[in-house]
């Protein structure tokens, strides 16, 4: 998050050109990271793909997920370089 708020602030720091977010991450889930994302960030960067990645099995945290309106594209792991290098 603090990349994302350094953006907001400095035009001068290299904009992202999107982002990759594991839903399992062990500081801060990936569903905080949506919700704050969604309250702070994405109302400044609307067009900023977002993809999550997921080795969930579990079909309620997919559909949670794609319920956000900026996800971009949710991929289950193993995923492919293919999906990161379509967005470079």
């Amino acid at each position: 998050m603090s990349y994302l708020e350094k953006c907001k602030e400095d035009v001068n720091i290299r904009p992202l050109k999107f982002i990759l977010l594991d839903l399992m991450m062990p500081l801060m889930d990936g569903f905080d990271f949506l919700e704050e994302y969604e309250r702070y960030y994405y109302p400044v960067y609307p067009q900023l793909p977002l993809i999550v990645i997921s080795s969930t099995l579990n079909s309620a945290d997919k559909n949670r997920v794609l319920s956000f309106p900026f996800v971009t594209k949710f991929v289950e792991k193993p995923f492919s370089r293919s999906i990161v290098q379509a967005y470079l």
